[in-house]
């Protein structure tokens, strides 16, 4: 079982890595403003003193850099959001161990008021131990932890079994913390396990690949400057036939 210090130890390299990974995310940020600032004024320049090509061939390359600088930064931010709740799910083990009622996720359950020993053993309420083991993370999952600790009829041999499962997830901490971690990295939202299933079940569309989606944004930027390079015949009509053989697409010039 993971100590207080051991956890406290977990927090702080997690703190330590959040606070490289912000001094890298300021400066993507000036980066991405002084890419903006020269952007303009390069293409300023090139308009009204040279000529509207090199304008176009400014803004493609300055658009490009600036949309390379944001997919990293935005890579850079969801690492620190990653972390932050790494941190969160530590820090949710430490509150647990002392008993800080008044920072512990509180999720109100439905228990009838006449049930024989719920209330009387503050197995439910606000201070309860259904509160203190609550870590699930899923609705489902808290529905049947709720359910176990409120059986008016435990079986014996399925008791035994869950205590036996217990035991062996004891020293599996890394195991144990990944589950809610998984669960809660791409949304705030408890994960609801019954909408996961119904969506693998309707066999959803995969989404795009990041680097495609990279790939692709660096091929339209190219695309521009060789097409505005192309208007005013600076180089000959060649590149959108490699366009029709990327997308299979016959050209319409």
């Amino acid at each position: 079982m993971t100590t207080i210090e051991q956890l406290v130890r977990q927090i702080k390299r997690v703190e330590k890595k959040i606070e490289k990974k912000l001094i890298i995310s300021a400066r993507y940020s000036w980066a991405r403003l002084i890419i903006s600032i020269f952007a303009a004024l390069f293409v300023l320049l090139a308009l009204f003193y040279t000529s509207n090509v090199l304008s176009w061939i400014a803004f493609a390359l300055f658009f490009t850099a600036f949309i390379v600088l944001a997919v990293l930064h935005h890579r850079v931010k969801r690492r620190i959001a990653l972390y932050r709740l790494f941190k969160r799910i530590k820090q949710d083990h430490i509150n647990r161990k002392q008993l800080k009622w008044d920072v512990l996720p509180h999720r109100k359950e439905p228990v009838r008021a006449s049930h024989p020993f719920a209330n009387d053993l503050n197995i439910s309420g606000e201070f309860s131990l259904y509160r203190l083991l609550n870590n699930t993370a899923t609705g489902g999952g808290a529905d049947y932890l709720l359910r176990w600790l409120s059986d008016e009829n435990p079986q014996y041999a399925a008791v035994v079994r869950r205590q036996q499962l217990v035991k062996e997830l004891t020293p599996l901490f890394r195991f144990r913390d990944k589950l809610p971690f998984y669960a809660q990295c791409n949304d705030d939202k408890p994960f609801n396990g019954s909408a996961a299933l119904e969506r693998i079940d309707k066999n959803s569309v995969n989404k795009i690949p990041r680097w495609l989606l990279t790939a692709l944004i660096l091929l339209a930027g190219i695309n521009i400057v060789l097409f505005a390079a192309f208007y005013y015949q600076m180089i000959p009509g060649f590149f959108h036939y490699l366009s029709w053989a990327v997308s299979g697409q016959r050209p319409l010039y």
